[in-house]
């Protein structure tokens, strides 16, 4: 896929139903992680690739949105599909573990995926450049959605309230996100 991304071709989608389709995806795309990790940059260019497949599909389908959905580890792959896509919409669960993943993701992760990003688009010979373009790689990182709580439970539906553990987890979590967003640590 290091060629010509003009002469890429959408796959086919299976409907899910009305306006929606899905590109089914494979445990096994997992194998090319360590392959991945020996090339860095030539991993980011050829997985430019997936936005311009992404492109690609919503072009040949008319769709106005593609969501993608990744695995909850900060790998190679994931990074760079991620740093490939306009936004960034985390979804993380009421409990403490999602509040530790929130803090590593803001402080740590992101910041570190976008100073490679930055490295690869404004620091690369002229080649690594042509072929970002050939992908339409972005050139600025993904902007952070509102975080997604999901996965909790209403007890009584009719009262529409989230349960007293559920929402103390809710509130640290929304919490913890406004202050990092006050200092600024979205990019």
């Amino acid at each position: 896929m290091m060629g010509d991304a003009r002469g890429l071709i959408a796959p086919y989608l299976t409907p899910v139903f009305a306006n929606a389709w899905l590109i089914p995806g494979s445990p096994y795309i997992t194998k090319h992680e360590q392959d991945m990790a020996t090339a860095q940059n030539a991993a980011m260019i050829t997985l430019g690739c997936f936005r311009a497949l992404a492109l690609a599909t919503a072009e040949k389908y008319d769709c106005d949105f593609v969501i993608a959905d990744f695995g909850p580890f900060f790998g190679l792959m994931n990074r760079t599909y991620i740093m490939s896509c306009d936004y960034i919409l985390p979804n993380v669960f009421p409990d403490s573990f999602s509040l530790q993943a929130v803090d590593t993701f803001l402080i740590t992760v992101l910041p570190g995926w976008h100073d490679k990003q930055r490295e690869i688009v404004y620091n690369e010979p002229a080649q690594v450049s042509e072929a970002l373009d050939r992908y339409r790689y972005p050139r600025v990182p993904p902007k952070i959605l509102p975080f997604l709580i999901t996965s909790y439970k209403i007890p009584r539906m009719r009262d529409q309230f989230v349960d007293r553990a559920a929402s103390r987890w809710v509130n640290a979590i929304t919490n913890y996100v406004t202050v990092k967003n006050n200092l600024s640590l979205f990019f």
